[in-house]
C-alpha cells in the first residue's frame, strides 16, 4: 500500500520516493509535500495501513479507489473514520458495563417475574433439563440492543449459558 502526497511523492513503507513532476514543483511545495509525508509516516495509525489491517471498503463510497494507493487526504478521513468508529465502540462496552449491573441488582426480582409469568423453571437449551443452579439469559444479549423484558428472557444452566455468551439465540 503506498500514499501519494500530491503529484510529488509516494510514502511506500517507511520509504519516500520523488515522483517525476517533481521537478518543476518549486522548493516551498516539495517542502511541504515531504512535512507531510514524515507527518503520515510517523502516525500511529500509519502502521495499520502498512500492515493491511485497514477495511479499504470504507473508501469505496467516497471515491475510486486502487487497491495500491491512496492519497494523503484518503489517508485522514480513513484514520478519522477509525477514530470515530473506535469512540462508538468504547460508548458501546461502557453503556453495556451499566446495563448489565443494573439488570445484576434486578436478577432476583426478574427471575420471579419469570416465573410468575409461568416461564418454565428449567434451562432453555434443548434437550436439558437442568433444574438447579439456574442462570437468567438475555435471549437477545444488552450488548446487542437486548431488553430486560420478560419476552428476551430464559432461563438456561451455567455451561450453556457460557457456551452461548453474547450470541443471539431463540
Amino acid at each position: 500500500m503506498s500514499i501519494a502526497i500530491d503529484d510529488l511523492l509516494t510514502l511506500y513503507n517507511y520509504d519516500v520516493f520523488v515522483k517525476e513532476g517533481a521537478a518543476d514543483a518549486t522548493p516551498e511545495r516539495l517542502l511541504e509535500a515531504v512535512k507531510l509525508a514524515f507527518q503520515i509516516r510517523s502516525d500511529e495509525f500509519y502502521p495499520s495501513v502498512v500492515c493491511g489491517q485497514v477495511d479499504f471498503g470504507l473508501l469505496a463510497e467516497r471515491s475510486e479507489i486502487t487497491s495500491s494507493e491512496i492519497t494523503s487526504e484518503e489517508f485522514f478521513w480513513l484514520k478519522r473514520e477509525y477514530e470515530i468508529a473506535e469512540a462508538g465502540r468504547i460508548a458501546k462496552g461502557k453503556h453495556t458495563i451499566v446495563r448489565r449491573k443494573d439488570f445484576g441488582a434486578r436478577r432476583s426480582q426478574l427471575a420471579l417475574a419469570m416465573i410468575d409469568a409461568g416461564v418454565p423453571h428449567r434451562c432453555a437449551f434443548p434437550g436439558c433439563e437442568e433444574i438447579h443452579d439456574l442462570t437468567v439469559d438475555h435471549i437477545r444479549p444488552l450488548s446487542r440492543g437486548g431488553d430486560d423484558g420478560l419476552a428476551n428472557l430464559q432461563f438456561l444452566c451455567r455451561s450453556h449459558n457460557s457456551a452461548k455468551g453474547d450470541k443471539h439465540d431463540r
